[in-house]
């Protein structure tokens, strides 16, 4: 009789150091994953101003997707009002800090394959998820090189469009020696 006594307490013992156990490995890892000395990150809510720092594209209209959520995202149609057609295109929005965030349209990635952004007179529309934008700063229309190479906008974006397209450009190049590697026998 005494022997089954022990025997449950030992169980239940076990069972409470077991869950003890449990609870704290669960806090100790959560929190592990928080960062208390990090100021929360400061989210975009509202849209912000939309500019043009590319003298020939223009903001055509500007709307706004579920807004009022976190899936919150920027439409922005630009104009070319220029009769040449534009390659690359980017929007992006960057703060006094250097913190930056942006989105692109690169027609030029494939040089054997070059394909128009935005023909001459025309429009695109691009978005950008306000989770992308860096909080009070513009969004601006911040790059774009023309069918005929001339290049406008911010030179810090064009400097990185210039060093993502090379990388890219490489990879393709790679990507395309093993295929005809691969392809003989």
């Amino acid at each position: 009789m005494q022997y089954k006594i022990l025997c449950r307490k030992t169980i239940f013992v076990c069972a409470v150091l077991l869950i003890a156990a449990s609870v704290i490995t669960v806090g100790v890892f959560s929190a592990g994953r928080q960062r208390p000395n990090q100021k929360p990150q400061k989210q975009v809510v509202a849209l912000p101003e939309v500019v043009s720092h590319v003298p020939r594209l223009r903001i055509a209209n500007i709307s706004v997707k579920n807004p009022g959520t976190a899936d919150a995202v920027a439409v922005i149609e630009i104009l070319n009002t220029s009769p040449l057609a534009v390659m690359f295109l980017e929007i992006s929005t960057k703060n006094k800090a250097g913190d930056s965030g942006a989105v692109n349209e690169d027609g030029l990635i494939d040089p054997d394959n070059p394909k128009v952004v935005i023909p001459p007179f025309g429009t695109k529309t691009l978005e950008m998820s306000f989770g992308e934008m860096v909080p009070d700063a513009p969004v601006a229309v911040s790059g774009a090189v023309f069918a005929d190479g001339t290049e406008e906008g911010d030179r810090w974006s064009l400097r990185l469009m210039h060093v993502l397209r090379k990388r890219h450009q490489e990879q393709l190049g790679v990507e395309q020696k093993k295929q005809k590697g691969g392809s003989q026998p």
